[in-house]
């Protein structure tokens, strides 16, 4: 009636007798999910058992009212002085000491662990968690949780446009968790997977941005090689760009050569299958082998019976991974040149920017930058 106060922008009213106007002012404020119309469906559904039960006051059915139960919900909230107020016990929010975050959907493994689609709670920030269980009562998990400094020192030292950004990282009851920049479009593996082989352009374009990362991690002093490098370990933003991630399998060399067996076998160089020693041009062969398999959204080297098979043709023979003939000749020949046998002969990060078929998306980004495409 007149004189009422308005409620607040976004309130909902609740009829309530034992109110001047018969009206109930009910928040409709709670903790925010990573998806939003799952609290908002809360919210509602709290807010209509809430209406029901003071409709049964308002008849006789219930006196006094002090706790609200909706089979929703799942929770109890209590109303105080016609204020709700939430009493939830998340069982997937995670305290630690970098960040207090709320678990999402999983959205890949690594080569260490599971990874999370997550929420910082402080600053509302996506964000994506590596979680990797470590029983620290094992004495055979020493060597696992080397690897995993590994990746953190890694990760830390490491910042550029095109490798995924290091958050921070917490140790909570036998878990480690590492907390790194969220990419929304998956990774190349997974867009191949729903939509096919990319297009040349598209190809061309992360060509030049992996490229100039991987000569960012290749310069670095000592070299970072990657030696993981395939379409699982590469992820999409939602403004085109792609960014090496997973450096689980990853190492700083003081020397130019390591002997240890890592990756995943049809993007291995032969030189690593062979453990003959290897160096910074194993992740040249690797980046060939990654245009293949993003121009067929198939693996390089096609289906093999068993590992073994794919490892003694990868490592013994005098063979190169097949280029598919519907590229460009300055496509293939790109491909040609990474994944020569010999490690001397393939040119390095810095030499293959240089090359007509990426140089090629250096102008065309320069083009689209000017036309405010990005």
């Amino acid at each position: 009636g007149a004189g009422r106060p308005l409620a607040p922008r976004g309130a909902r009213e609740v009829p309530c007798p034992d109110m001047p106007g018969g009206l109930l002012r009910a928040r409709t404020d709670c903790d925010y999910w990573d998806q939003q119309s799952q609290a908002s469906a809360r919210t509602a559904d709290f807010i209509d058992a809430a209406a029901a039960q003071l409709q049964k006051s308002a008849t006789g059915g219930m006196s006094n009212v002090s706790e609200v139960d909706s089979p929703k919900i799942g929770r109890s909230a209590r109303l105080e002085g016609y204020e709700t107020t939430w009493s939830i016990d998340r069982d997937d929010v995670v305290r630690g000491g970098e960040f207090s975050w709320v678990r999402g959907e999983l959205v890949g493994r690594g080569s260490l662990g599971s990874v999370w689609k997550a929420l910082d709670r402080a600053t509302g920030q996506l964000m994506a968690v590596k979680e990797v269980v470590i029983d620290t009562r094992d004495q055979a998990d020493d060597r696992f949780r080397n690897a995993l400094q590994n990746e953190i020192e890694l990760y830390k030292d490491l910042e550029h446009p095109h490798i995924v950004r290091y958050l921070g990282n917490d140790f909570l009851d036998g878990r480690l968790f590492i907390y790194l920049e969220y990419m929304s479009g998956g990774s190349i593996a997974q867009v191949l997977s729903q939509f096919g082989p990319l297009d040349e352009p598209v190809c061309s374009r992360y060509a030049r941005q992996l490229l100039e990362g991987l000569e960012y991690l290749h310069s670095r002093n000592p070299p970072v090689l990657h030696r993981d490098i395939k379409g699982a370990n590469i992820l999409v933003g939602l403004d085109r760009t792609v960014k090496l991630s997973d450096f689980g399998c990853s190492k700083r060399t003081e020397g130019t050569m390591v002997h240890t067996l890592r990756g995943s076998v049809p993007w291995m160089a032969p030189e690593v299958m062979r453990q003959s020693g290897y160096g910074r041009k194993a992740d040249v062969w690797s980046l060939g082998c990654v245009l293949i398999e993003m121009s067929t959204a198939a693996a390089p080297w096609g289906t093999f019976d068993n590992h073994l098979a794919a490892m003694v043709r990868i490592a013994m023979s005098d063979e190169t991974p097949p280029v598919p003939k519907h590229l460009t000749a300055a496509c293939q020949d790109f491909v040609s040149l990474c994944t020569r046998r010999t490690p001397e002969e393939r040119p390095s990060a810095f030499q293959l920017l240089a090359h007509d078929y990426v140089a090629g998306a250096l102008e065309q980004t320069a083009m689209e930058d000017s036309w405010g495409m990005e």
